[in-house]
C-alpha cells in the first residue's frame, strides 16, 4: 500500500487503456458475428443460391393454400342458374368461413 498517488493514477490510466482495447476487440468481433449471421440468413441470398428451390417452395405453398381454402368446392359440381350469381357465391364463402353453414 505504499504507493504514491502519481503511481495510483498511472496503474488506473493502464487499467483503462487495458480494458477500452478488450472491449474494442470484443466489439469488433461481435460485428463479425452479426455480419455472419445476417450473411448466412439473408433471403435474398438464400433464394439466389437456389432459385429454383424457391420456385418450387413457392408453388407447393400455392398449392397447399388453395388446396386449404377450396372447401366443398372441389366436391361439387358447379351450380346453374340464378343461384351461381357471384354475390350469392361470396355470400355463401363467407358463411362458410365463419362456420354458419
Amino acid at each position: 500500500m505504499g504507493e504514491s498517488p502519481d503511481q495510483l493514477r498511472e496503474e488506473i490510466a493502464q487499467k483503462r487503456e487495458d480494458a477500452a482495447r478488450k472491449l474494442g476487440a470484443l466489439e469488433a468481433e461481435l460485428e463479425a458475428k452479426i455480419e455472419q449471421v445476417e450473411t448466412a440468413y439473408d433471403p435474398r441470398r438464400r433464394i439466389a443460391a437456389r432459385p429454383w428451390l424457391s420456385v418450387g417452395a413457392a408453388l407447393l405453398a400455392g398449392f397447399a393454400l388453395g388446396w386449404l381454402t377450396a372447401g366443398d368446392r372441389l366436391q361439387s359440381p358447379p351450380r346453374q342458374g340464378p343461384s351461381s350469381s357471384l354475390p350469392t357465391r361470396l355470400l355463401a364463402a363467407a358463411k362458410r368461413v365463419a362456420g354458419t353453414v
